[in-house]
């Protein structure tokens, strides 16, 4: 009652301001059901029978409409005349509805619904389908039932039904990649209505992609007693609800399914000092995607561990660490070379060659360029030093058969040294020997064999002006040492001390010859 109330008000308000000629019909129309507003829509007013002349109105602010029945092209309105009202604007219509009219100022129009026009319901649009075919859907409102038809990728139209507000049909024989469906329907008064969406097929599945892990460091180290936690940020490009999580260390299996995995370390028995390797394996149920890490345990209770134990216990602190590159290799066989290019032109390594002995299912690769000698870290050289380099790897070095690593040097530095070295630290240096491969016009290029990877200085020395690596005994550069001091030696007694003895005598017997002759003159006067 009160929405009648209302209802009549609004109208009475609008034809206050008609001419006394008109004769309204007004109605109302209610939203649409995916909340569009009607407010603004085209409502058209006509007689049965002929449906091209016709008169137009809006629906206002209040969801209501007052078209005028004497403003229909052609006809004269008289009381008791039925005409009809629809509504038609952009992708929606509603009615017909029927109004008998009479003699009174307006008439009321039954209420109308705001409806989509035509909806495809399959495939929803932007969807990703799994197969190589596809349902297709289609739904209409009750007035667009003359025939509904569609394309695909803009080709030919196809009819799918007349007479009729649904259409289904089955696209088959798809290949992968994004297809468009635009689908059509009309009605008696010669409207087409459309929809337009998209779809894409995705029928290979793909692996999981490993958006990120922790620790970001693929050879992490910890203390007894600490914990650590590893966990991995995995999806899966298909869409599939889930990916699973296989949790190793060492090689058995933990039992742990969840996307991370907390170490927790003891003083003695499990998970005391040592190396183990954590694997977790991300599963989609066909394909996989494998992270590693070789984690190392400290022994708190031992006092002066050696260089070795407190190398590897150490992480070198990130502010020493300039640039940095990662490879991760997966399947990496037995005796298989895999080559490992560094793009980066600041780094003076450009390739890395390795070999295993074991077949490794995770290999992964870290090179970072130091900025200079950690504090903590011995090295005699340092003002010798090129670059300060360090290599992880996610495996122990027992697995590495052959490391061979290949570097560049500029040659306006190596015009101060007579030749390049590489030490590598491992518990202590090593010294190894180069062997030049090529230059160019900025550089020369080098190769070396190493039997593990770890903190790499590439160096160059000079004669008589080297110092050998901590405890290392390199026959080729001692050699050089033992030749340096004779010769140093050998220059500086190049001035005898017996020359510089005999010339001081020489000169004082002369001054006392000089002295007697000045003594003997002064007796004689």
């Amino acid at each position: 009652m009160k929405k009648q109330i209302i209802t009549g008000i609004v109208i009475f308000s609008l034809l206050a301001i008609a001419c006394q000629a008109a004769h309204f019909v007004c109605g109302t129309v209610f939203d649409a059901a995916d909340s569009t507003t009607a407010i603004g829509m085209n409502v058209m007013l006509y007689y049965p029978a002929d449906s091209t002349n016709k008169a137009e109105c809006s629906v206002n602010g209040e969801n209501i409409y007052c078209c005028d029945a004497e403003a229909i092209p052609g006809h004269t309105w008289q009381s008791g005349d039925v005409v009809h009202s629809r509504l038609s604007d952009r992708d929606y219509v509603g009615g017909p509805v029927n109004t008998t009219t009479t003699a009174a100022g307006y008439d009321v129009a039954p209420d109308m619904n705001a409806t989509l026009a035509i909806h495809v319901f399959s495939p929803s649009n932007n969807s990703i389908i799994r197969s190589n075919h596809a349902l297709l859907d289609i739904t209409t409102a009750s007035q667009m039932n003359q025939s509904i038809w569609c394309s695909l990728n803009y080709s030919a139209n196809t009819t799918l039904c007349t007479r009729c507000n649904n259409a289904t049909t089955n696209i088959t024989l798809l290949d992968e990649g994004t297809y468009t469906v635009i689908a059509y329907a009309n009605n008696t008064f010669k409207e087409t209505k459309s929809e337009q969406i998209t779809f894409t097929i995705d029928a290979v599945n793909d692996p999981p992609i490993l958006n990120s892990y922790s620790p970001e460091s693929i050879a992490p180290s910890m203390d007894e007693l600490d914990t650590l936690e590893f966990s991995v940020n995995a999806t899966d490009p298909n869409n599939y609800s889930v990916v699973s999580y296989y949790w190793t260390e060492n090689g058995n299996a933990l039992g742990v399914v969840n996307s991370s995995y907390e170490f927790i370390s003891w003083y003695n028995d499990e998970h005391s000092a040592g190396v183990y390797n954590i694997t977790v394996n991300i599963t989609d149920g066909e394909f996989s995607v494998i992270r590693s890490w070789l984690l190392t345990v400290s022994d708190v209770s031992s006092q002066g561990a050696s260089n070795r134990e407190n190398y590897v216990a150490r992480e070198i602190e990130s502010d020493y660490k300039e640039s940095k590159e990662t490879f991760a290799l997966n399947d990496v066989k037995i005796n298989e070379a895999v080559v490992i290019r560094v793009n980066d032109n600041d780094f003076a390594i450009t390739r890395l060659e390795i070999e295993v002995k074991e077949n490794a299912p995770s290999l992964d690769i870290e090179i970072a360029k130091l900025t200079g000698r950690p504090e903590w870290l011995e090295y005699d050289n340092n003002k010798n030093a090129y670059q300060f380099l360090e290599i992880k790897k996610s495996v122990d070095d027992k697995v590495i058969r052959k490391a061979t690593f290949y570097f560049k040097v500029e040659k306006s530095w190596l015009k101060d040294y007579d030749a390049v070295f590489v030490d590598i630290y491992n518990g202590k240096w090593e010294r190894l020997t180069p062997e030049k491969i090529s230059e160019d016009d900025k550089y020369v290029h080098y190769g070396v064999h190493a039997s593990h990877l770890s903190i790499v200085v590439i160096a160059g020395k000079k004669a008589g002006n080297l110092k050998e690596s901590a405890g290392e005994e390199n026959v080729a550069v001692n050699e050089v040492a033992k030749e340096t001091p004779g010769k140093i030696k050998k220059t500086k007694e190049t001035t005898p001390v017996y020359l510089i003895a005999l010339t001081a005598m020489a000169v004082s017997v002369i001054a006392i010859i000089s002295y007697q002759r000045i003594l003997k003159k002064k007796s004689e006067s």
